[in-house]
């Protein structure tokens, strides 16, 4: 009989064993539960994103972000098209520069034909240039004008006048080097 009460002790002993094991596994499921569904909820509550019961005209108690960036491309072009209408050029065409600037260089040319006809001393006629141009020039320029032939005035007419017709015929906006290098083969 004692042996067979060893044995139901052992039977004893392995139910004993067998139970806290399994309490044991019930503890560890339960607290893993548990932390999982607290952290859940708190991770839940900061991720989704508060809500507000706001009408239109209110102040808002805080900065509210969006959660995602919108873009509207019709409005935003729209936008950019008013704006770009808005700004005026970086240059002014002005069709009368082209006409005075030849009249001054005509002026010119026929101002040094006259005084080279005239009796009188260099400085003087150098002077009366001086006077009569709206072109500055220095006394050195003057000079070499005083010495060219009526051909080689008329010929330096002709190209000045070409030069300036082709150069204000152009673009060439303010700050803008593509314009320069593009036109500046004439």
């Amino acid at each position: 009989m004692k042996k067979i009460m060893k044995i139901g002790d052992f039977m004893n002993y392995k139910r004993k064993i067998i139970e806290e094991l399994i309490s044991e596994k019930i503890k560890n499921i339960f607290v893993f539960t548990v932390t999982f569904i607290i952290l859940f909820f708190i991770s839940f509550i900061t991720v989704i994103p508060k809500k507000y019961s706001l009408q239109i005209g209110d102040i808002a108690p805080v900065d509210i972000k969006a959660p995602r960036d919108f873009e509207d491309d019709e409005a935003t072009q729209e936008k950019i098209n008013k704006a770009l209408s808005e700004v005026l050029p970086k240059y002014n065409k002005d069709l009368n520069i082209a006409k005075k600037s030849i009249d001054n260089i005509n002026e010119l040319i026929n101002n040094v034909k006259y005084e080279k006809e005239q009796n009188i001393d260099e400085t003087t006629k150098i002077d009366n240039l001086k006077k009569l141009t709206k072109i500055n020039l220095s006394d050195e320029d003057i000079k070499l004008l005083l010495t060219l032939n009526d051909q080689e005035l008329d010929n330096l007419q002709k190209f000045l006048n070409d030069v300036l017709i082709k150069v204000l015929s152009l673009d060439i906006r303010e700050n803008n080097l593509e314009d320069v290098k593009k036109h500046s083969k004439i």
